[in-house]
């Protein structure tokens, strides 16, 4: 939990934790974890809550969205009036596998949402929020859980319920029509829930002046011969000039490639995510008339030792050029 900037090696960092709880002093209560947010520690209005809820129903089945509300919503009536226990626990597994859900979950999904769009909009410099004495060349990086890159239009799957990358690109597209998004995956796994979301919402559901968001994105994703497939194919798809020039490109990143992970069978190192990291801005930068703003969004990757290693690596090449970081 950070109140305040850092500045490490000479890299400025400024640090904003959305989910900051304060810790229940009378052994269980009937507050839902929203009720336990102190102004001080809480930079998320109930304005912005909502409009992450509003988001999300844009992209996601309704009746969906309603579910999850309700069942963390009576799980958590349940626990407190049928059991007496802590309005904080488990409920369950929600796809069979490895998506679970506990009573706050469905909170935590908003506040996550909040913090996506409040990096991307950091990134774009749309944010009036943040400290007013941050650069004009600024990434905004969410460091949040859940990942949300699996989570399609009406399911959960592999630990995700709601995609927060496509909720900031939405939000960004209703603040500015007809700009045009790259989301680059380098997850290990497929990020089938961002495809299905486009399929499904093109010509669909579209933004508050009737334009159809999904044409305005392109999306792309790899699994295996990271450095091959990230300098032939990845590259070039997320921006070529004078074929596709976004103004902004989102990063759905997925750390679970690390050697260490033991989720997959890839063999990469931290170096190579800092590597990744600065070949792409290099690519953005000269492959663009006017460089397109960059913003980052944890994904998977679940080994804390190496997840700190390599986010000490990446850091440096994005903050390189005097630009500054904001994490949320």
């Amino acid at each position: 939990m950070y109140d305040k900037d850092h500045v490490s090696n000479g890299l400025e960092v400024h640090l904003i934790d959305v989910a900051c709880i304060e810790p229940q002093k009378d052994g269980g209560t009937d507050m839902s974890t929203s009720e336990y947010f102190t102004e001080l520690s809480n930079p998320l209005t109930p304005a912005e809550i909502s409009l992450a809820e509003s988001i999300l129903s844009k992209i996601h089945d309704q009746e969906y969205i309603a579910s999850l509300k309700n069942n963390c919503e009576q799980s958590r009536q349940n626990r407190i009036i049928d059991e007496g226990k802590n309005p904080l626990g488990w409920i369950g597994y929600i796809d069979g596998s490895d998506t679970y859900l506990t009573t706050e979950s469905y909170n935590v999904g908003l506040r996550t949402t909040c913090a996506w769009i409040k990096s991307v909009e950091t990134s774009l410099g749309m944010s009036t929020s943040t400290n007013s004495n941050i650069d004009d060349d600024q990434i905004g990086i969410a460091l949040t859980r859940p990942p949300g890159h699996h989570a399609t239009y009406s399911e959960a799957n592999g630990f995700c319920f709601f995609n927060f990358a496509l909720a900031a690109a939405f939000h960004v597209l209703q603040k500015q029509p007809g700009i045009k998004i790259s989301i680059l995956d380098f997850d290990v796994h497929f990020g089938q829930g961002i495809a299905d979301i486009l399929e499904k919402c093109s010509k669909k559901e579209t933004t508050d002046n009737g334009e159809d968001w999904t044409s305005n994105i392109r999306y792309i994703t790899w699994s295996c011969g990271y450095r091959e497939l990230f300098t032939k194919y990845a590259l070039p798809f997320v921006s070529t000039p004078r074929e596709w020039e976004p103004n902004l490109v989102i990063v759905c990143a997925g750390y679970d490639a690390l050697d260490s992970d033991e989720l997959a069978s890839v063999n990469l190192v931290a170096n190579d995510f800092g590597e990744m990291t600065r070949i792409l801005k290099d690519h953005i930068q000269k492959s663009t008339l006017t460089k397109p703003a960059l913003m980052f969004g944890l994904e998977g990757g679940y080994q804390l030792r190496d997840g700190v290693q390599m986010h000490l690596l990446v850091l440096p090449e994005l903050c390189k050029s005097n630009s500054t970081s904001d994490c949320f």
